[in-house]
């Protein structure tokens, strides 16, 4: 397993020094030449923290909307289906035709090529050189860096060394530990696996350092304090805090704590991809990371800055009818996420050479060709999500579509978008829907085939550029809008950061690990209620009667109906955040939801002579999904088997 991985320079990509001034618009395009010495590189400041910037550059990597040449995990989802996904790694794992040989790999290059680095740094730190750094501060000269300075540097390479680690656990399992140990560019790294459990452990321990050096550092969170050394510092958004250490602790155990692998597996004898036996316990270190979490923000009530995280409230725009429209939910997603609460952990990426303060092409990827956007005509559209994903939204009261419960009527038609969770329309562009782009004020998207007109005023030839059927438009009938900007036209930006980690994942950990904590068919447990409850309040869903069926929630649920709530929850509330692709494999639950045909709305219009119009709803079968019990798990590639004889491959390959 020999990593070529030494690159010849180091490039700060996804972060700029700036951000530790609040300068977030702004990115370094600064390189430090490797041929100089590592005594030259780490006896400078700014050196040094060009090398921490280069390890934040892929940390969004796996979560890429244009990752496998724009498919992204949301394709074998089955949250979206993806145009030009043909030969692509997303193809390869929704139709079970992904072997050794041509699985993507990087998830293990990007994992070592990090590492690699922080042991580098972490090799510095340790030996002494870090620590005879001088100030670079005029008004002390000779005088060595603060020591909250360097210790700030190793917490973010501690929380980075488990966020790849952790991310690379997800793809593979078991992975081969190199600890601090720096191999030489053309050393043979021959070292075997390590189980589940102990790279985990590993996983977790990085994090455990990491909220130690954060916090003694004086960064805790990122809003901003006095420096344990004197001064203070700015806002660090973009950067790992100790509360962002905790969050990615929690996470690590949830997945720990899930039935993939919290069992015992016949053919798993070297406990690679399972624990070998099933314990309560794990939940309960999922449930308390959470809850330690929760209980160090909520105890900063009464401070200065207040509480750290939160659900963000977005805030409607009644100005015109049309941006009214948006739910909370919507602007809660768009309105300057860099200051959100939210947030805890965001990916900065790198902006566009040639439109300097803007973000990336976000938007031209997952626009209709009517709004003009930069990709239309270019068979770049994609990310049309599926039928599947839109009939998880539930009812405006919370309850699901044809529940009894619901004082909504619902059936496949006219109205059938009418009074759903207003989390539906801050997701999915449907029939009917409101874009505001490129200038066209109050018009809604018509995604119909059949009788539309060419030449008629916009709305009414919306239906000839983004109808299903039409070129380069949508294959399942709905468009993507989720971190899409609704006022961005051709060649539009808007910088809006990534977010990896954010509060509401928080609570539905909590939630999760408290209700598999009580016995099986016993009353779920209040706090696991109340967790969904509020993030549903700040989703808009109607309250309903107090004590009741508050946001769609009864009072009297069950350990298993909690459960089928929760699935469905994080399905709609984390849509299109890379979350959905790992739940139904920690789940178990790919065989039932991932195997088979993803489905769209097909709806025809037909004109008649007396000017009047109908319209008729047909579900389609837009691409067969093949599920196989192996790709629960991805293969080891055949590059890296090849260099090693302790590599051993994953079931099923």
């Amino acid at each position: 397993m020999k990593l070529k991985y030494l690159t010849k320079s180091i490039i700060a990509g996804a972060l700029g020094i700036c951000i530790l001034s609040s300068c977030s618009d702004e990115y370094l395009d600064k390189k430090v030449d490797v041929s100089e010495t590592q005594e030259k590189i780490y006896s400078d400041s700014a050196k040094v923290a060009n090398v921490i910037n280069d390890f934040y550059s892929s940390i969004g990597y796996s979560f890429a909307y244009n990752r496998f040449n724009r498919c992204g995990l949301d394709l074998p989802a089955k949250e979206s289906e993806a145009r030009a996904a043909e030969g692509r790694m997303g193809m390869y794992l929704a139709q079970n035709t992904v072997n050794a040989s041509n699985a993507e790999n990087d998830a293990w290059k990007n994992t070592y090529r990090k590492w690699r680095g922080i042991n580098i740094f972490m090799n510095n730190y340790n030996d002494g050189t870090i620590g005879k750094i001088l100030s670079s501060d005029p008004n002390k000269q000779g005088e060595l860096l603060h020591k909250s300075s360097i210790e700030y540097w190793k917490g973010q390479a501690f929380f980075l060394r488990a966020w790849y680690v952790f991310t690379m656990i997800k793809h593979y399992g078991g992975i081969p530990l190199i600890d601090d140990k720096v191999y030489s560019e053309e050393e043979k790294i021959n070292v075997p696996r390590s189980t589940y459990e102990e790279s985990v452990k590993y996983a977790v321990d990085q994090c455990d350092s990491a909220f130690l050096y954060l916090e003694r550092s004086g960064h805790i969170h990122n809003l901003g304090g006095v420096d344990p050394d004197g001064g203070i510092h700015a806002r660090s958004d973009g950067r790992a805090c100790g509360m962002t250490a905790l969050a990615l602790k929690a996470r690590i155990y949830l997945y720990a704590a899930s039935p993939l692998v919290n069992c015992q597996r016949a053919d798993d004898p070297g406990l690679l991809v399972s624990y070998g036996s099933y314990s309560k316990e794990r939940w309960q270190l999922a449930y308390d990371a959470a809850k330690k979490f929760m209980d160090m923000n909520n105890a900063q009530a009464g401070a200065e800055t207040g509480i750290w995280y939160e659900l963000r409230q977005g805030v409607i725009d009644n100005t015109t009818p049309t941006k009214s429209w948006w739910p909370k939910f919507y602007h809660a997603f768009m309105d300057d996420l860099v200051s959100s609460k939210e947030s805890i952990f965001c990916d900065f990426m790198k902006n566009e050479a040639s439109v300097g303060q803007n973000r990336i092409k976000l938007d031209g990827f997952f626009a209709p060709n009517s709004r003009g956007t930069r990709f239309s005509g270019l068979n770049q559209l994609t990310g049309f999500p599926t039928q599947e994903l839109v009939d998880a939204f539930p009812m405006a009261d919370g309850f699901p579509r044809g529940d009894s419960r619901s004082k909504y009527t619902y059936q496949d038609g006219d109205g059938m978008y009418d009074n759903r969770d207003p989390r539906l329309k801050a997701t999915v562009s449907y029939n009917g829907a409101y874009r505001f782009m490129n200038g066209f004020k109050d018009a809604k998207m018509r995604t119909y085939t059949g009788d539309f007109v060419m030449n008629g005023n916009f709305d009414e030839t919306s239906a000839s550029k983004d109808g299903i059927y039409q070129p380069n438009a949508t294959s399942t009938g709905y468009y993507r809008m989720k971190s899409v900007f609704d006022n961005g036209g051709l060649e539009t930006y808007v910088f809006r950061p990534t977010i990896l980690m954010r509060y509401a994942e928080i609570l539905m950990i909590a939630a999760e690990a408290a209700n598999e904590l009580v016995p099986d068919g016993a009353p779920a447990p209040e706090e696991s209620k109340e967790y969904i409850r509020a993030i549903r309040q700040r989703a808009d869903i109607e309250e309903g009667e107090t004590g009741k069926d508050r946001y769609g929630v009864l009072d009297n649920l069950t350990k298993e109906e909690m459960r089928e709530l929760i699935y469905t929850e994080r399905q709609i509330e984390f849509a299109f955040e890379e979350h959905r692709y790992w739940d139904v494999r920690r789940w178990k639950i790919a065989p039932q939801v991932l195997d088979g045909p993803s489905h769209g709305m097909e709806i025809t219009r037909k004109a008649h002579d007396d000017g009047s119009e109908t319209f008729t709803y047909r579900r389609i079968e837009v691409m067969n999904h093949v599920w196989d019990d192996r790709l629960y798990w991805w293969p080891i590639p055949l590059s890296e088997i090849s260099k090693s004889d302790a590599l051993e491959q994953n079931p099923g390959y």
